[in-house]
């Protein structure tokens, strides 16, 4: 029986459940809480914060197919899961895995991990588009911590991350017992795979970086992670010092602290289109 003082973590990815960045994780912080593991059964890599209620594709378990239904007067859906080794394997999105470990199941995680994503989420544009990160923000809209891991080796078949791991270790284990989280609402972390020579706290670089341009051979748009093509080429890390993309560049581990604190902002423009704004009375309806 674990004691009332161990730490509940609830652990998830983007890559799978099978993923070995995620087996690393969660070998380690067994050591220091008592993990529940809630990942996908699949790579859902890019999502982002999406549920499965605005897919169009068929939730499946091997053969098997079960279409999303999502209308009143439930207004709700159906996600398959079943049983695991480390917790339970979901047919969803990371953000499905965060919702359903915070409000299904008899966990009441003191923090959430997501990760070790193989390659860095870098920048603000990547927020957005990371399931990694976005399942680290969905808990943080439920009101628990999270944090995102992510290694900056890009090589996504390396199955150690070891020193992935041990550092997130331990920033869970300091951000529990510490006031961290009553600022923060959720932590983004970039650790190289060799011990980093240091810690920064890095601002999220504003760079971007995905691009697109046509192939006309193939009648398609091409997309390509030019950030990753940089990196496995040896460049791409110059960037303003403070921020994350620096840091990847210098063998330093950084973590930007987040808050969902987004408000409204003034704006005089606004004010005035609702001054000029004429109801058009002839296109009501009866």
């Amino acid at each position: 029986m674990m004691e009332q003082n161990v730490p509940r973590i609830l652990l998830t990815n983007d890559d799978g459940i099978d993923a070995s960045g995620l087996e690393a994780v969660y070998e380690r912080l067994t050591d220091i809480g008592d993990v529940t593991t809630v990942a996908p059964a699949t790579d859902n890599s890019g999502i982002g914060r999406v549920l499965s209620m605005g897919r169009s594709t068929p939730l499946t378990f091997g053969d098997g197919t079960d279409s999303i239904e999502f209308g009143p007067p439930e207004y709700s859906w159906e996600v398959p899961f079943r049983s695991h080794e480390l917790g339970y394997e979901v047919v969803g999105t990371p953000a499905d895995c965060v919702v359903a470990g915070v409000s299904a199941l008899d966990i009441d995680p003191d923090v959430v991990v997501s990760g070790c994503n193989p390659g860095p989420n870098v920048g603000l544009s990547v927020f957005g588009r990371s399931g990694t990160v976005s399942a680290a923000a969905e808990a943080a809209h439920r009101g628990v911590p999270g944090i995102a891991v992510s290694s900056t080796n890009v090589e996504l078949d390396r199955g150690d991350f070891a020193v992935e791991s041990d550092f997130v270790s331990q920033l869970v284990q300091f951000a529990l017992r510490t006031d961290l989280f009553d600022d923060v609402d959720y932590l983004n972390t970039l650790v190289p795979s060799s011990v980093p020579d240091r810690v920064v706290i890095a601002e999220p670089s504003d760079s971007n970086n995905i691009t697109a341009d046509i192939d006309p051979s193939e009648n398609c748009f091409r997309f390509s992670h030019t950030y990753f093509e940089q990196l496995r080429n040896g460049n791409g890390v110059d960037h303003r010092v403070g921020t994350d993309r620096h840091a990847v560049g210098q063998n330093e581990a950084s973590i930007s602290p987040l808050t969902l604190r987004e408000g409204p902002v003034e704006s005089a423009s606004l004010e005035r289109f609702g001054e000029e704004y004429e109801p058009d009375v002839t296109r009501s309806p009866n």
